[in-house]
């Protein structure tokens, strides 16, 4: 009598299963998440004064802090500082005084220079090319920047 329990436990497992092969994966499918397309939040060229920097501000709004990644391209003709900076930390800039960027989205004397910047806190955020150690020599450079917000 137990074997008989077994054999016919076994066959209705097997069945789900079998049946699950073809129903289930398609199932999945149809439940399947797809990535949200990124956002260009800028994408242009322009020229940096020597002496002088360029800063385009970048507001992340409280529905896309936590989920978002700024994604960060920049590609110049001669080296300059790219710079992540708050909205506090670019005030401090504008005047000469020393400031604080984030690190990781952030480089000192580059030709090209891409990362991915995950949001955490909702706010302004500027994205600066520094030209301020170049006494004569101008530069031109292309700045893309995307917003990608996770998933659907």
């Amino acid at each position: 009598m137990k074997k008989a329990v077994v054999i016919i436990l076994l066959f209705l497992v097997t069945l789900l299963l079998s049946s699950c092969e073809d129903g289930c994966e398609k199932e999945l499918k149809l439940v399947s998440r797809k990535e949200k397309p990124p956002v260009v939040l800028l994408n242009e060229t322009t020229k940096i004064d020597a002496g002088n920097h360029r800063a385009w501000g970048i507001y992340v709004s409280v529905d896309h802090a936590m989920n978002a990644t700024l994604h960060i391209e920049v590609k110049s003709n001669l080296d300059l500082n790219v710079w992540l900076v708050s909205g506090n930390e670019y005030s401090h800039l504008k005047r000469g005084e020393s400031f604080s960027y984030f690190p990781t989205a952030s480089r000192q004397r580059v030709i090209e220079f891409t990362c991915d910047f995950p949001v955490r806190l909702p706010g302004y955020y500027y994205l600066v090319l520094d030209n301020r150690f170049s006494i004569f020599t101008s530069k031109t450079a292309s700045v893309k920047v995307t917003r990608s917000e996770g998933i659907l």
